[in-house]
């Protein structure tokens, strides 16, 4: 067996956590599987916590790393 890069693994986990947790029912047509993968990417992102992310969403997770960045800027643009 072949090994995976990390962001295919990463990949695969996601896809996998799509089907098993979140499309839990065979869309009618391509439209409503359309709508199916765009809601469980937002729950996926916004409302599941994630246990590698010390139960923190994704989203949460990336708004605190962009407030510390703008943090870091502001503070250094004062001391300069």
């Amino acid at each position: 067996m072949k090994a995976l890069t990390p962001s295919a693994a990463l990949a695969e986990r996601v896809n996998g956590i799509l089907k098993g947790e979140l499309l839990l029912q065979r869309p009618a047509d391509l439209e409503q599987a359309r709508r199916m993968v765009r809601e469980s990417v937002q729950i996926y992102n916004a409302e599941r916590p994630h246990l590698s992310l010390k139960m923190q969403t994704p989203d949460a997770v990336h708004r605190a790393s962009l407030a510390e960045i703008a943090r870091l800027k502001s503070s250094s643009q004062v001391s300069t």
